[in-house]
C-alpha cells in the first residue's frame, strides 16, 4: 500500500496504536535492530529519546558534504 497524503503518512506514523508493523522475518530482526522493528512501550520511549533531533529547527542546520 502507499499512501502519498502527508496527513496520513502523519496518522499512520505517529499513531502506532492502531497501525501495526507487520511481523518481520526473524533475520531482520536480528540485522536491523531499534526503532523500526520495536512496538508499542518500546517505540514510543525510543521515539521520544530520538524526536528532539529531528525537529524543524535542527534540519534547517545545513550539512557540509565532504
Amino acid at each position: 500500500m502507499t499512501i502519498m497524503d502527508p496527513e496520513l503518512i502523519k496518522e499512520v506514523l505517529v499513531n502506532n496504536k492502531i497501525y501495526k508493523k507487520p511481523n518481520p522475518n526473524p533475520m531482520v530482526k536480528l540485522m536491523v535492530p531499534g526503532i523500526p522493528t520495536y512496538e508499542d512501550q518500546k517505540w514510543a520511549k525510543h521515539r521520544k529519546i530520538v524526536a528532539p533531533a529531528f525537529t524543524q529547527d535542527r534540519l534547517k542546520v545545513p550539512v557540509v558534504v565532504i
